[in-house]
């Protein structure tokens, strides 16, 4: 495919048998480091001092000769995805885990391990993170970096690309390779073949937002913008027309089959349903204002407690 996933690869595999020490990114594994990462969290200093044969309570040794760690760079979990991650030009944002997942920015694509490609791609579990490196191998920092199957040990859960380490064609690519049903879409639906569509639309220059395998309104408006200049019908559905021209632009246009599709809403009817969205959003506004003002006073009255 590319060279970049190949770099995340070679570095990844490079590091095997690395340390963990909780808060480092990659810096050289010496008692002194152990020292100060282990004051920065408390909570991680035993098993940190245990680690080094200079700093553990029984039968510490005077220097470092000897240690099997001794020369290596140390990471924790989220460190190594980032430093393996960064040897291919791609900076992920976030210092803890569940930040670097939730932060959009930073994806391709996420979302459950089960829509998962056989792609290289950062894997979590409950504050923990790791790599696929493809085939189901995991490389992951737990005590030290090391490599197992898919679900041997840990069941990850959720899986994120890093945005840039593959063009969209290529993640379009290995999502059909996983044998996608091509079937009718619209909003609300959720899926594999949700996925395939939005890996599509974004390969053809249709931003559908970050892909994540639900149908909501992105992905039903860069569907609307591909039917429009396709000069199919524009309905925001994915029919086979829509589906001819992401999976084959050079294909002649087809009309969708109208049994499959809902009825157009005339214009009466699109007014209203604009009316109706209208005064639930301002429901919503509504709500929002008295929840903040609740919450407002519940800190007041705190204060006043607490004063």
């Amino acid at each position: 495919m590319n060279d970049r996933y190949e770099a995340v690869i070679d570095a990844a595999v490079d590091k095997l048998g690395s340390p963990y020490v909780y808060g480092t990114w990659g810096q050289l594994c010496t008692p002194a480091l152990r020292k100060r990462y282990a004051n920065y969290n408390p909570s991680q200093r035993e098993i940190t001092f245990q680690r080094c044969q200079v700093l553990r309570d029984s039968d510490p040794k005077p220097s470092c000769a000897g240690c099997k760690y001794n020369g290596m760079l140390a990471f924790d979990c989220r460190g190594f995805t980032h430093w393996c991650v960064l040897k291919a030009g791609i900076d992920i944002y976030g210092q803890k885990v569940s930040v670097q997942y939730d932060t959009a920015k930073n994806w391709d694509m996420r979302g459950d391990i089960g829509l998962m490609p056989d792609l290289v791609c950062c894997v979590f579990l409950d504050g923990h993170t790791g790599l696929h490196l493809g085939g189901g191998r995991i490389i992951h920092c737990s005590g030290e970096v090391k490599l197992e199957q898919m679900g041997e040990i840990r069941k990850w859960t959720r899986f994120a690309v890093p945005k840039g380490l593959y063009t969209m064609a290529e993640i379009a690519e290995a999502i059909a390779a996983e044998g996608v049903e091509i079937r009718q879409l619209r909003r609300g639906d959720r899926g594999l073949t949700v996925v395939y569509l939005q890996a599509l639309l974004r390969q053809h220059g249709y931003d559908c937002g970050l892909i994540d395998g639900a149908f909501g309104a992105g992905t039903e408006a860069a569907v609307r913008a591909a039917q429009e200049q396709a000069a199919v019908r524009v309905d925001g559905v994915c029919g086979p027309a829509t589906w001819a021209l992401l999976t084959d632009p050079d294909a002649p246009e087809l009309p969708d089959d109208d049994d499959q599709l809902p009825e157009r809403p005339d214009e009466e009817g699109r007014e209203e349903q604009t009316q109706n969205t209208e005064q639930k959003e301002d429901e919503l506004d509504m709500i929002r204002e008295k929840l903040l003002e609740a919450l407002d006073i519940i800190d007041r009255l705190k204060g006043g407690e607490t004063e």
